[in-house]
């Protein structure tokens, strides 16, 4: 978690830090003061995966948007489920994800949740066995 020691110009921030939270969200941290180390501390122990959340899915979403938004950057499987339950667990005051975030989140649930070009939906699959199996014990009797 980045921690402001001198005033800067937040458009003047690298991409890389400018894109999370800073502590604190106004003013200058204080390294004397026992109050900015103690909430630097509680920030840190309270939730560290939240704290990595934004970093790692806006790394993503620049990596996704360096190859022009190309399907194999989409988050797949436990990646996606981590970024989404990231996402809906965010505290009320905390800044919500960036566009591009919020764009790869929504573009790689649509892709996982699309049927794969030749197969059946999964659903009309299973209802196609069940009535092939309640068809053979139909002709059984």
């Amino acid at each position: 978690m980045p921690a402001v020691i001198g005033a800067v110009e937040p458009d003047r921030l690298p991409d890389a830090i400018g894109e999370i939270q800073l502590l604190p969200r106004r003013g200058v941290f204080d390294v004397r003061s026992r109050d900015d180390r103690r909430t630097l501390s509680e920030t840190r122990q309270r939730d560290r995966a939240r704290l990595k959340g934004p970093t790692r899915v806006a790394e993503c979403a620049r990596h996704w948007e360096r190859d022009r938004r190309g399907p194999d950057r989409l988050l797949r499987g436990s990646e996606r489920v981590a970024a989404e339950q990231w996402r809906d667990a965010a505290p009320r005051h905390a800044p919500p994800p960036d566009a591009a975030a919020l764009d790869l989140m929504h573009a790689s649930c649509q892709a996982e949740s699309a049927p794969v070009p030749g197969q059946a939906d999964g659903r009309a699959a299973a209802w196609d066995v069940a009535a092939g199996v309640a068809s053979a014990v139909a002709g059984m009797s």
